[in-house]
Parts: C-alpha cells; sequence; structure tokens
C-alpha cells in the first residue's frame, strides 16, 4: 500500500489533499498519517494555493560566497589570471569562514570556458604527409648500437664519420646524427 500511495505522490489530487487538509487545520504529522506519507515529502507540497497544485520550487540556499561575490567577480575581472588559491586568501583577510574548496568551485563557475577548435584541412592526396619522428630507426657502428633520433629544432648537432680513426672523411663526409644512450 505504501508503494501505491508513493505512486500517487506524483498526482496532482495527492498534492491538492495536502493542502486541503492544511487549510482545515490538520499538521503536518497529522496529514503525512492519513495519507500515508512521510512528513517531509508533506512538508514539500504544503506550501502554496490548494487550487494550483505545482511541483515545488526550492529558494537557492546562500552560499558562503555571497558576501564577497562583488569582490570577486571585480577581481577577476582585472585580472584574469589570479588563482583561486589567491582570491582565497584575499577573503580570508575580510572574514571568509568557508573552505578554499568552495572557493574553488565558485570561481571554476566564473571564468570562462575555453574549447580547443578543430579545423579539418582538406588536402588532395600527396600533398601532405604524416612522419612519426620518435625513432628514425637504428644505427650500427663498431660497438655502438642504438636508435637514431632526429634533432629538436634549435638543438646543435655534430657531424658524425662512421669510422673517424681510419677514414679520412675524403670518402665519407659528415652525416647530422644524434646519439641517444
Amino acid at each position: 500500500m505504501a508503494s501505491r500511495e508513493r505512486a500517487n505522490l506524483t498526482k496532482v489530487g495527492t498534492i491538492v489533499k495536502i493542502r486541503e487538509y492544511r487549510d482545515k487545520g490538520l499538521t503536518k504529522k497529522a496529514t503525512a498519517r492519513r495519507l500515508g506519507l512521510d512528513r517531509k515529502t508533506v512538508a514539500k507540497y504544503w506550501k502554496g494555493p490548494a487550487d494550483d497544485p505545482e511541483k515545488p520550487r526550492y529558494q537557492r540556499r546562500p552560499r558562503l560566497t555571497d558576501p564577497y561575490e562583488e569582490y570577486i567577480t571585480d577581481r577577476l575581472d582585472e585580472w584574469p589570471e589570479l588563482t583561486a588559491e589567491r582570491i582565497y586568501r584575499e577573503i580570508k583577510k575580510k572574514g571568509y569562514t568557508g573552505s578554499e574548496r568552495t572557493v574553488r568551485r565558485y570561481v571554476n563557475g566564473l571564468r570562462k570556458k575555453t574549447y580547443r577548435e578543430y579545423k579539418p584541412i582538406e588536402t588532395l592526396p600527396g600533398e601532405q604527409a604524416q612522419v612519426d619522428w620518435g625513432h628514425c630507426g637504428k644505427i650500427d657502428v663498431d660497438a655502438y648500437s642504438g636508435p637514431i633520433r632526429p634533432p629538436i629544432p634549435g638543438q646543435i648537432v655534430h657531424p658524425f664519420r662512421l669510422n673517424p680513426s681510419t677514414d679520412s672523411g675524403a670518402n665519407n663526409p659528415p652525416i647530422p646524427v644524434q646519439f641517444v644512450q
């Protein structure tokens, strides 16, 4: 029977009955007993006119950051790079009693969201190529055997000769190679 009452809870008739009992002078507890509902459910629908049963509208609870809202928005407008931690320290000096996490959540809601924009580039076959520069192959020279890595832009790469002790360099010109060990 209790599950049937819960199913009727969303029905308009139940809300109208709650408000009718209220208008007749019953308490919330007596109304809850009579309808087989929880007192909190009756309290939820208690306010409002009996002829206009709409879903209850909840008022937003005041936040701890509300007294500092103007200060925080002014600071972020002037200095958008400020961290939430910095703002927390500033308002704490002004008497804020909440946590740093609360300020972080509030500041995060105020910041403008940035999104990465995806722009596809259409080219004909053969106009572009993709290369994985992470590994260019392997080199075996005398006692060394290891991967060849491309130079990082701006990095100095020294010329390398295959066998510097026996080769005069006439037959083998220098090849720029970077060894990673």
